[in-house]
Formats: C-alpha cells, sequence, structure tokens
C-alpha cells in the first residue's frame, strides 16, 4: 500500500485529492518524513530533533487547518469527524514525545513510523471523502 524506496516514502498520483493547495501540502509532508527518515538514519539527534518537534509538528497543524478552513467554507458535513481525525493523530504524537522524552532519535524514528503510516492511511481515507464534495464547490464557488 505504501510507496516507498529503501525507507523512503514516495508521493504517487492516487493520493491526490485533486486540490492543488492540499496536495502539495501532503507531498511536503512526505519531504519531511523522507528527511526525517535520513536524519534518523545518520543518527543526527538535532535534527531528528528540528524535524520531529518543530518542522513536523507545526507543517501538520498549518496543513489540518488548511484543511479545516476549506471544509468550514463550503460546509462540508464530515468536518467534525474529520477534526477528530487530526485531534486523534496531535495526541497520539504528544504521547509519543512523553513516552521518549529524552531519546530524539527514539523518538523520530517512532514518530516517522507511525505519521508515514497515518497520512498514507488519512489521505487514502478520510481525506479521499472531502475530495468529490470540495472540487465541486471551489469549482462552483470560485473565492
Amino acid at each position: 500500500k505504501i510507496s516507498r524506496e529503501g525507507e523512503m516514502i514516495s508521493w504517487k498520483p492516487e493520493y491526490s485529492v485533486g486540490i492543488e493547495e492540499l496536495d502539495t501540502q501532503h507531498q511536503k509532508m512526505f519531504e519531511i518524513l523522507n528527511v526525517l527518515n535520513d536524519a534518523v538514519e545518520a543518527g543526527d539527534d538535532v535534527e531528528a530533533d528540528f524535524f520531529t518537534v518543530r518542522l513536523l509538528r507545526y507543517y501538520s497543524e498549518y496543513h489540518f487547518n488548511s484543511e479545516e478552513q476549506l471544509m468550514e467554507k463550503y460546509h462540508y458535513l464530515g468536518l467534525d469527524e474529520h477534526k477528530e481525525e487530526h485531534e486523534k493523530f496531535k495526541a497520539h504524537v504528544y504521547g509519543l514525545k512523553k513516552e521518549f522524552p529524552d531519546d530524539k532519535i527514539l523518538l523520530a524514528s517512532r514518530l516517522k513510523e507511525f505519521v508515514q503510516e497515518w497520512v498514507i492511511e488519512h489521505i487514502l481515507g478520510t481525506d479521499k471523502k472531502y475530495s468529490s464534495f470540495l472540487i465541486e464547490k471551489i469549482e462552483n464557488n470560485p473565492v
């Protein structure tokens, strides 16, 4: 199900939700995961810490807000369910941070594994549910 080269995660056209802004953000998440993977493989705890704590956390928050704002704007009925998925993601990430407070490499490795699986499942499952609805709304109400 996941397209990988070694441990790298690769974007595939089937992951597209058909909304350029969100696809670009999803692709950026893949890039961040690949850089995080490189840091873990190199044992670089400073780089791993930067990508887990800062970039991955803040970028996922930015992306979640982008999705949720679009859904709110166009009155998507699955918004609450989608927000709940995002909240579960954040809670799991926070739990991992508490579980491995002193081992940045192990935290980064566990986080990478979780996020890599979650991102693919979330895009192919939850995100695909809003895809056609939002595409139609955006095309009919461009603003």
